[in-house]
């Protein structure tokens, strides 16, 4: 009996309803060469969502404890080209707490770490990707406490 209600309960919901994060977004692309991320590119971006995480359908396995609000499109998309022997650091800062998620194109899911060094009254997370590979990343900021707030994400690439 619980199986049927729980087809019909399905089948009743609206198309994509059962995502919880998509790859696709309303953020146009923006591209970024690895030659012009030698110096860190910040990106002004709006942390938080309606989409709670952790989410039974998550496209990736989250961390232990790991919680926020995010928006269930990425909050900014970047068309990477020129990758080729990089390192990319994906930086994240915000006057609210925050969380990092990171879509690669390659289809790599990856959750930042709390960055030490920053501003007292700030919050920020950081990760490293080895190799990235050209075309999309996807990036969404998500909040600790469920309301949002103005961030920034920075790109910065170094040479292997």
């Amino acid at each position: 009996m619980l199986r049927l209600l729980g087809i019909a309960l399905c089948c009743l919901l609206p198309a994509g309803a059962m995502a919880c994060l998509s790859p696709q977004g309303e953020t146009g692309p923006i591209p970024v060469a690895g030659a012009e991320l030698l110096t860190p590119n910040r990106y002004l971006v709006a942390a938080g969502g309606e989409v709670e995480l952790p989410c039974p359908d998550a496209p990736f396995e989250m961390p232990r404890g790991f919680s926020a609000r995010v928006s269930a499109g990425p909050d900014a998309v970047f068309d990477l080209g020129g990758m080729e022997g990089r390192i990319l650091a994906v930086r994240a800062f915000a006057t609210c707490p925050l969380r990092l998620i990171v879509n690669t194109g390659l289809g790599v899911w990856i959750t930042g770490e709390p960055l030490a060094a920053g501003a007292p009254d700030s919050h920020a997370e950081e990760l490293y990707l080895w190799g990235p590979g050209n075309g999309a990343l996807r990036v969404w900021l998500g909040t600790e406490e469920g309301t949002g707030c103005p961030a920034e994400v920075e790109l910065e690439t170094y040479d292997q």
